[in-house]
């Protein structure tokens, strides 16, 4: 009975401490706010999960999660849903972000940055979304496939046929990049 009542009232105390901030505060810069930390939470949930939990059953959530996170990149605007509902409720979105600063890895990395007197470049803001989300892929692809153990050794010829083809298309990035290193 007691643990019920306390329960009741600590239900309605959040319901008022919600009721006092979305009043004294705009209820959509809160809300944004809500976003936005719920969107680092996601990446956080994305990241060190997979580099440092024990692999199981969870890593196939996070392999089906980030093709749909990438997806969103391209659905019409250029970033995050995310980014964009946020952008949306403080009413600074606009249809011009390619050009400017990318809003959320960018002053994120430039933060990081910013005691070694450097900064970070919209392209390489997206770049390192890329780059990051896509390794998080791979590692959790292959965690996932050890964890169930699914062997990597080719034994059919179209097994060898992907392997070759993975093969020349890393040989290949690697050439491009020292190419592209050396003709600028």
């Amino acid at each position: 009975m007691l643990i019920n009542t306390v329960r009741v009232y600590s239900i309605l105390f959040s319901i008022k401490i919600t009721k006092y901030i979305i009043q004294t505060m705009n209820g959509a810069i809160f809300l944004a706010t809500l976003i936005r930390y719920f969107h680092v939470l996601v990446i956080i949930l994305l990241v060190f999960p997979s580099l440092f939990y024990p692999p199981g059953e969870w890593l196939k959530y996070i392999i089906l999660t980030i093709p749909f996170i990438i997806l969103s990149w391209h659905d019409g605007n250029p970033e995050c849903s995310f980014t964009a509902l946020e952008q949306r409720l403080k009413k600074t979105w606009t249809t011009e972000t390619r050009d400017s600063e990318a809003p959320f890895f960018q002053p994120l990395l430039n933060s990081f940055l910013k005691p070694f007197n450097r900064t970070i470049t919209h392209k390489n803001a997206e770049d390192f979304n890329y780059f990051l989300f896509m390794w998080i892929l791979i590692i959790c692809i292959i965690r996932y496939a050890l964890f169930k153990n699914i062997q990597f050794k080719p034994k059919s010829f179209l097994d060898k046929t992907y392997v070759v083809a993975i093969s020349i298309l890393v040989a290949g990035s690697f050439v491009n990049y020292i190419v592209a290193k050396t003709t600028r």
